[in-house]
């Protein structure tokens, strides 16, 4: 499997090195492989489409008024007192790997970079493919190329770590993604054999597909056949989401309106499920904000440990995908090494620790360690759009013709966030920029959110979790795909299930936490 980044999928043919996709727009060809089901990705609010009030001005200087826009939206650093949410930091990247499981864009767009200076597409949504199932499935750990265990086809395999003392206690060797030996290419070399290659991204989402591949054999060993810990594995995944989640993370109001009635904005027929681009452009994307700088991840890398807590950078230096598994003093491993095993409880509530690391607020600001984003061989990038996560998400909204968040506000007949009120929701450092380039009254659904979700003053989400706009899109979204999934937790009328499951649940199944 050639090593992919975010964005990029398995071409047909022969492989083709990209150095970074989430911010080319080159040519695609749908693998025959994938889903081929259409529409993929479509609009929840359809009736925005076309109306040029509820979009941002097209013209040659929206794309320079975004990059400037991106260029406020991060901290100096994003991990001082205060900043803190109330959700643990694993969650963060459990939004990651749901994302991954639902979404996997092919766009095929004239031209292989982002300029500023691009206008928004005409029908969009023609341009894109889903290379994933849009339904939560977990096809990112079943589909191709994730092996069977040799032996016994009724189990994932794992991968065993490479030894590089002291491993966390209670872990054993089966704790790393299954890989492919070395290579000169670096496209393969120990490339993570796995159904989505992103989820070797970066080392925590790494680790919880470990987890899940984990938890699917221990309910083999229970006595279960590979399609029946599949679908029981599927439960559990979805219980997690709306029993676990979702609850932490968007308004509750909003989430068991749309459990006990159903969503009010977008309610897809089996056969006509897709994933709207207000989700996977915009409100899913709130997790950016939730990235620390720093994570305490083990005995050896948080406060009391010997090398303190591990940099935002070493999450993403200890996979196949974006390093090479070098250690702190040189030396480079065939597999991950043991010392940089995820030790769940430090990451999530657990009754024996009850002060797990925490995931940032959901306000407008992301850590600096996004605003310097590398290419596949660690290497700056050329292109200023490239290296800045704001200026992508922002440019791609833009491109791909997203409402603004007052008009999505408006259509569910809830009060806009603009004018003084939305500058009042922004961090100081970022209002006076924002009122220059007008972005107070017209605002982008990315933005909007952050900021709806960060807004400070008395009564508001205080950056503990999305408002009504954010909460809405995402809820309604994830609705709608579990229920449209095959093995779904959901009633056959749509009704509520029970949610007994948890995302500990999962990690315990796996005997990982």
């Amino acid at each position: 499997m050639a090593r992919l980044r975010h964005g990029e999928v398995p071409p047909v043919g022969p492989s083709i090195h990209v150095q970074d996709l989430d911010h080319r727009l080159g040519a695609r060809i749908k693998d025959a492989n994938f889903k081929a089901e259409t529409p993929d990705y479509g609009f929840m609010f359809e009736a925005l489409v076309g109306d040029p009030s509820a979009h941002l001005p097209a013209g040659p200087d929206m794309g320079r008024k975004l990059f400037a826009l991106a260029s406020v939206m991060t901290a100096n650093h994003k991990t001082q007192i205060g900043d803190d949410s109330e959700i643990p930091a694993a969650y963060t990247y459990f939004g990651q790997f749901i994302d991954h499981d639902i979404t996997l864009e092919e766009i095929s767009v004239d031209g292989e970079n982002l300029p500023l200076s691009l206008q928004p597409l005409v029908d969009p949504t023609r341009y894109l493919a889903n290379a994933r199932t849009a339904a939560l499935d977990l096809d990112s750990v079943y589909s191709s190329p994730a092996p069977r265990e040799v032996g016994d086809d009724s189990k994932m395999r794992l991968g065993t770590v490479a030894t590089a003392p002291p491993r966390p206690s209670g872990k054993d060797q089966w704790n790393d993604l299954p890989r492919q030996g070395r290579s000169h290419d670096i496209r393969n070399d120990r490339a993570a054999l796995i159904g989505d290659p992103r989820n070797d991204e970066n080392l925590i989402v790494a680790q919880l597909h470990v987890a899940f591949l984990r938890a699917h054999n221990a309910l083999v060993d229970e006595g279960a056949s590979h399609a029946e810990a599949r679908l029981r594995l599927q439960t559990m995944y979805q219980s997690a989401i709306f029993g676990d989640l979702l609850p932490q993370l968007v308004d509750v109001t909003v989430l068991e309106d749309v459990l006990d009635r159903g969503p009010r904005y977008w309610r897809p027929s089996r056969s006509e499920p897709f994933v709207p681009l207000e989700f996977a452009v915009a409100a899913f994307r709130f997790g950016h904000s939730m990235v620390r700088q720093e994570y305490d991840i083990n005995e050896s890398f948080g406060l009391a440990g010997r090398l303190g807590k591990a940099p935002l950078a070493a999450m993403f230096t200890f996979t196949a995908m974006s390093g090479s598994f070098s250690s702190l003093a040189g030396q480079d491993f065939d597999t991950l090494p043991e010392n940089w095993l995820i030790e769940w409880h430090r990451l999530l509530q657990v009754p024996s620790m009850p002060h797990p690391v925490m995931a940032r607020r959901i306000d407008t600001t992301l850590s600096s360690g996004l605003d310097d984003l590398r290419g596949l061989e660690g290497e700056r990038l050329p292109e200023p759009v490239a290296v800045r996560l704001a200026a992508r998400n922002l440019l791609r909204g833009y491109r791909l013709g997203l409402p603004t968040g007052q008009a999505v506000a408006r259509i569910m007949d809830s009060k806009p966030l603009a004018g003084v009120e939305l500058l009042e929701a922004l961090p100081e450092a970022q209002r006076k920029l924002v009122e220059a380039l007008g972005f107070h009254e017209i605002t982008p659904l990315w933005f909007y959110i952050l900021a709806e979700a960060g807004d400070m003053r008395a009564g508001k989400p205080n950056g503990k979790r999305l408002g009504k706009v954010g909460s809405t899109i995402v809820v309604e979204t994830l609705y709608n795909l579990a229920r449209w999934s095959s093995g779904s937790i959901f009633n056959e009328d749509g009704t509520k299930p029970k949610l007994h499951w948890t995302l500990l649940d999962i990690l315990r199944k796996g005997a990982v936490a």
